[in-house]
């Protein structure tokens, strides 16, 4: 049985400040935060957002359980690319707000990943990985995506560290506990 990816609409709106705060540059220039407003004015209108019901899970009443996959157009992506070989800097700041794009755009989906800090990333059944192929996204053996500025996480949400493929190498994870401390959040 084939897994089916049903597009997502985003109402998309940052504050290219606040994303700059929130990828660590406290304090932009004009330059730098009209370089930034350009890349999430990108970001805003590149992102795309498919749910990818998993046949292999029964689910609740809303049908089978299954993923939420977000990824930046690859026009965009490899755009930022270039930008980070012509300019490592811009490239950096353009890839970090990428990252703060995607991980907003799935907490605004899904509320609890921000009340809990993070997106676990679980292997996808075989249909799933066909599906995610068709949009362009490949899974990667033994856990990862084609793409730099894609994230595939649970939908709805199903577990976090404890089920989470990246659980032995996160940042998050101190002697095999979350940190919960807000300061220290690496999702939002």
């Amino acid at each position: 049985m084939a897994a089916s990816p049903e597009k997502i609409a985003l109402v998309l709106e940052f504050d290219p400040a606040a994303l700059c705060a929130a990828a660590g540059f406290a304090d932009p220039g004009g330059e730098t935060l009209a370089f930034a407003a350009t890349c999430a004015d990108a970001l805003a209108s590149g992102l795309e957002a498919w749910r990818i019901a998993d046949p292999a899970r029964a689910g609740g009443p809303n049908g089978p359980d299954g993923f939420l996959l977000l990824a930046v157009a690859a026009g965009i992506e490899a755009e930022f690319s270039e930008t980070f070989a012509r300019s490592p800097s811009r490239g950096y700041l353009a890839q970090t707000l990428a990252a703060q794009v995607l991980t907003r755009a799935a907490a605004q989906l899904m509320p609890e990943l921000a009340a809990l800090g993070c997106a676990p990333f679980l292997a996808p059944s075989p249909p799933v990985r066909e599906a995610m192929s068709s949009l362009g996204v490949d899974w990667l053996e033994p856990g990862g995506l084609s793409r730099a500025l894609a994230a595939l996480t649970p939908m709805p949400y199903r577990g976090g560290c404890e089920v989470c493929l990246l659980a032995g190498s996160c940042p998050r994870l101190r002697g095999g506990k979350p940190e919960r401390d807000a300061q220290k959040k690496w999702f939002l």
